[in-house]
């Protein structure tokens, strides 16, 4: 795993959404998504929801990535996360705004 993909990953975990919004917007990663690591970002909604960090949640799907809706629902409720479940919830009924939320 490259520098890029553990600092993705690692922030996901720790909910830090000021660093995520600097991750995004990085050449780098830019680069490194385009290159086709789909994987790397269904992970990281996953792993968002897994550790309750909505706040991650809301950047991540508002900014386009492209996540396994039942995974990541999944993930939130097996950890008891009710804000990830219920905001994930509400995307599943509005979905015209699915995949361009707005925060």
């Amino acid at each position: 795993m490259n520098s890029v993909s553990f600092s993705f990953l690692k922030t996901c975990a720790n909910g830090d959404c000021e660093h995520m919004e600097k991750l995004l917007i990085q050449d780098k990663f830019k680069q490194h998504h385009k290159i086709g690591i789909i994987y790397l970002t269904t992970q990281g909604a996953s792993i968002a929801a897994q550790y309750g960090n909505v706040g991650i949640l809301k950047i991540l799907l508002s900014n386009g990535i492209k996540y396994d809706y039942s995974a990541t629902l999944a993930r939130a409720a097996c950890g008891g996360h009710v804000d990830c479940v219920e905001f994930l919830l509400n995307l599943d009924l509005n979905t015209e705004n699915k995949h361009n939320i707005r925060i």
